[in-house]
């Protein structure tokens, strides 16, 4: 018959069931970080994927022109991106649309310098919206006006659409997507449009 005794010298010397219970009390919290560790990663915010526009701060320009760009019976209106991620990213329009009454163009607007322009916001100002932004990153093929916007960085920027026909109420949407250094795309196109601009705020 074995004696209890027996068993206890059998599984070695110093085994006891305290020592066993706190060596499992130190080894599941290190289970439990390495398993939380991708889901905590993963949990990074993307950034704001829409121009979030300012309307009532928008205007159109007079048939004498004015305005950022000098150009008559054009809008104007205030936008701001933010880019809310831990690395540096480029906020690409890829295209534009200004229009009057209730029905939108069909196509975008793809030229950047003559069917729109881009300025940063001085104060607010209407006409003193300088500087232009002209850099264009060409990603794939395709060649957009893009924006550096570095990590937790908000801007405000100021879009000129063409010049339209009448100096009535107006119309503005961009079209536009997030982009890294490399040109991967983080949050892929996506368009916004502005509410509607009065013509009697003149630029």
């Amino acid at each position: 018959m074995t004696r209890p005794s027996d068993v206890r010298r059998t599984q070695g010397p110093n085994i006891t069931r305290r020592s066993l219970v706190r060596g499992a009390a130190w080894a599941v919290p290190a289970v439990i970080v390495a398993s939380a560790a991708p889901a905590f990663a993963a949990s990074t915010p993307p950034p704001t994927t829409t121009p979030t526009f300012t309307s009532s701060a928008g205007c159109g320009t007079t048939g004498s022109g004015g305005g950022c760009a000098g150009l008559s019976k054009a809008p104007q209106i205030p936008f701001v991106v933010k880019n809310t991620t831990a690395q540096a990213l480029y906020f690409q329009v890829t295209g534009v649309k200004s229009w009057q009454g209730g029905t939108a163009p069909a196509n975008w607007d793809t030229n950047y310098g003559t069917s729109f322009r881009l300025f940063t916001q001085h104060a607010g100002s209407t006409s003193n919206c300088t500087p232009e932004i002209t850099t264009v990153k060409d990603c794939g093929g395709t060649s957009s006006l893009s924006v550096l916007v570095q990590p937790g960085q908000t801007l405000s920027l100021w879009l000129v659409g063409k010049q339209n026909g009448a100096a009535s109420s107006f119309t503005m949407a961009v079209r536009s997507r997030w982009v890294d250094a490399a040109c991967t795309v983080v949050v892929a196109e996506t368009s916004a449009a502005s509410t509607q601009i009065s013509s009697s705020a003149n630029c």
